[in-house]
């Protein structure tokens, strides 16, 4: 299984914008073969905690930042930057 994730990542890192979406849809068909009734459940359960922390995101203007910095950031440079800036 390694073996697939890792062809997989590498697909990913030399396709383009097309075949990324591709991957995208075929990895969550796939995600939904191997869900269970409880799983779906679960997610169905807890999806406004998804759409909270969105919210939050966008109020604090968390999004915008990580858009900006085009690299990932730790939780700490996003504090660092955030306490930086006036949101509002």
């Amino acid at each position: 299984m390694e073996a697939a994730f890792d062809q997989l990542n590498r697909f990913a890192a030399t396709t383009d914008d097309a075949g990324r979406q591709k991957l995208r849809t075929r990895l969550r068909r796939l995600a939904d073969y191997t869900e269970t009734v409880v799983t779906t459940i679960n997610q169905l359960g807890h999806s406004h905690l998804e759409c909270a922390a969105v919210k939050v995101g966008c109020d604090l203007g968390l999004f915008k930042l990580l858009v900006e910095a085009q690299d990932p950031m730790s939780v700490g440079e996003l504090a660092n930057k955030r306490r930086g800036t006036s949101h509002r």
